[in-house]
C-alpha cells in the first residue's frame, strides 16, 4: 500500500528489502527492492551509500561475494565519510581466508569505529558485531591480546552476546 501512495520514495523500497532479507527464499526480492531504491533520484548520496551497503548484505546472504564487494565499494565511493560501506566491506574481507584481505578487513573495521565516533551511526548491537568481527579476525591472525581486548569490548556492549562469550 505504501508503494502505491509514494511509488518514487526509495525508503519504502529499502524497508521492503529489509523485510525480505529476513527470509532466505525472498533474498532475490530484497535485492530487487534495494536496486529499485538506488535507481530513484531522491535524497543525498549518503542515503544511496546506505542502500548500496544494504545491497552488499543481500548479495552476501546469497553467497555472491563479488557483487557484495562491488556494492560495498560503491557505498564507500558515494559517501567516504560514512561508516556504513566500511563496515560491510571490512566484514566481508575479514571473513576471507586470504591473510592480506583479512588485514585489509581489519583496517576497514577499525576505520568504521573511527568514523562512527564522529557520526554515531551505529547502535550498540552493530558496534558489538564490529568488535566481535575484529576479535575473530585477530584470532585468525594469531594476535590473541587484541582478540581478547575486542571480545571484552563486545561484552561491555552486550554481556549476553553468545558469540562473544565463546
Amino acid at each position: 500500500k505504501a508503494r502505491a501512495l509514494e511509488p518514487d520514495n526509495p525508503s519504502i523500497y529499502n524497508t521492503m528489502a529489509a523485510y525480505y532479507s529476513d527470509y532466505k527464499e525472498l533474498y532475490s526480492l530484497a535485492i530487487e527492492n534495494t536496486k529499485k531504491a538506488i535507481s530513484l533520484e531522491y535524497g543525498p548520496d549518503s542515503d544511496k551509500a546506505r542502500y548500496y551497503s544494504n545491497l552488499s548484505v543481500h548479495f552476501e546472504n546469497q553467497n555472491d561475494y563479488k557483487s557484495a564487494l562491488e556494492a560495498a565499494d560503491k557505498a564507500i565511493e558515494l559517501d567516504p565519510t560514512s561508516a556504513v560501506g566500511y563496515k560491510q566491506k571490512g566484514s566481508l574481507l575479514s571473513s576471507s581466508s586470504d591473510i592480506g584481505k583479512k588485514e585489509e578487513g581489519k583496517k576497514l573495521l577499525l576505520k568504521t569505529l573511527e568514523l562512527n565516533e564522529k557520526d554515531k551511526l551505529f547502535e550498540p548491537i552493530h558496534l558489538d558485531y564490529i568488535y566481535y568481527k575484529l576479535a575473530e579476525t585477530e584470532i585468525e591472525l594469531k594476535d590473541y591480546t587484541n582478540a581478547k581486548m575486542y571480545v571484552m569490548k563486545a561484552l561491555e556492549i552486550d554481556p549476553n552476546d553468545k558469540d562473544s562469550q565463546k
